[in-house]
């Protein structure tokens, strides 16, 4: 009797896995530490590689520097790889030096958020 409870159970877990499928998907994103600064100041090419799986996605950048702001937004295809993406933001007047970037992924598979200081070179 007992071995037919034990049985039991382990169909009932396995039925209970079987019915949750696959663990889902996370979202990841990440800046590269340098950045590209215009003459002008006005723009400021940013990249870095960001994860994501499920469709469509969508990063959205802002650059911060001595209370000046810009930002550009990237779209693309989540594959469920690694990807390097790229945006030129805009705004400022920036000069050359640090600055503190944001980078916020919208995906299916998660949203992911992230922050550092850049130097603009």
């Amino acid at each position: 009797m007992p071995r037919i409870r034990l049985l039991a159970a382990l169909l009932a877990l396995a039925a209970l896995v079987a019915l949750a499928g696959p663990a889902s998907a996370t979202s990841s994103i990440s800046l590269d530490p340098v950045a590209d600064w215009s003459n002008s100041g006005t723009t400021v090419d940013l990249s870095g590689i960001t994860t994501c799986s499920g469709g469509l996605g969508a990063i959205t950048v802002t650059l911060t520097q001595n209370g000046r702001t810009g930002s550009a937004v990237w779209r693309g295809h989540c594959t469920g790889q690694p990807q390097p993406f790229g945006v030129t933001v805009t705004g400022g007047p920036f000069t050359l030096g640090a600055a503190q970037a944001t980078a916020s992924l919208t995906a299916p598979s998660g949203n992911a958020t992230t922050s550092r200081t850049v130097q603009l070179q």
